[in-house]
Formats: structure tokens, C-alpha cells, sequence
């Protein structure tokens, strides 16, 4: 009876830690779901921040051609002015032809005659 009473218990423990294994395996099944859940939401969040930052850089590159652009027109506005003011006021500075340097060419610069 001895055997019997010893295989009785074994079979119980057995049972008993089957129980537990089972209840573990189920406890690790709903973490391994909600780490999926996560991941899910992680890699989502990832391809919206991707396409935010496509959206910046095509925004930062609209920017910086009207920059340029804008850029480019004051440029040439202060070229402009550059010469009508080297035509009109420094002209009657000077005392012979001389010569100065504006944008990409030599402007020839002479006294113009007084108007007395």
C-alpha cells in the first residue's frame, strides 16, 4: 500500500505542477501579446515620425529655394541701387576717370560736368 499511497502523491504533485506550468504558460502568452501590441504601436509610431520627417525635409528644401530666391531679388535690387547710386552721387566726387568694381563688372566713373 506503501506504493500505492507514494505513486498517488507523485501523481497529485505531478498534477500540481502541470497546473502551474499551464497557468505560467498562460501568463507568458498574454505578455508575448501585449510586447507584440508594442511593438505594433512602436513600429507605427516610427513610420509616422519617418513621414513627418520626409514632410520637414521636403519643407525645409521649399524654404530654402525661396530663400534663394528672395535672396536672389534683394540681390539684384541692391545691385540696382548700387549702380543708380555710384551713377548719381559719386560721380561728381571724383576728379578723373576712375574705376570701381560692381557685381561682376568694371564701372568707369567720371566727374560729370557741373551744371553752373
Amino acid at each position: 500500500m506503501l506504493g500505492l499511497q507514494r505513486s498517488k502523491r507523485v501523481v497529485q504533485e505531478t498534477v500540481q505542477v502541470g497546473t502551474e506550468t499551464a497557468a505560467r504558460l498562460h501568463a507568458q502568452t498574454e505578455q508575448m501579446h501585449r510586447v507584440v501590441e508594442d511593438l505594433d504601436h512602436i513600429h507605427f509610431s516610427m513610420r509616422k515620425a519617418g513621414r513627418l520627417v520626409s514632410d520637414l525635409t521636403r519643407q525645409m528644401a521649399t524654404d530654402r529655394c525661396i530663400m534663394f530666391f528672395l535672396g536672389d531679388s534683394l540681390n539684384s535690387a541692391c545691385a540696382t541701387w548700387l549702380r543708380a547710386t555710384i551713377g548719381r552721387s559719386v560721380r561728381w566726387a571724383l576728379t578723373g576717370p576712375t574705376y570701381a568694381r560692381v557685381g561682376q563688372g568694371w564701372w568707369r566713373l567720371a566727374r560729370l560736368p557741373s551744371s553752373s
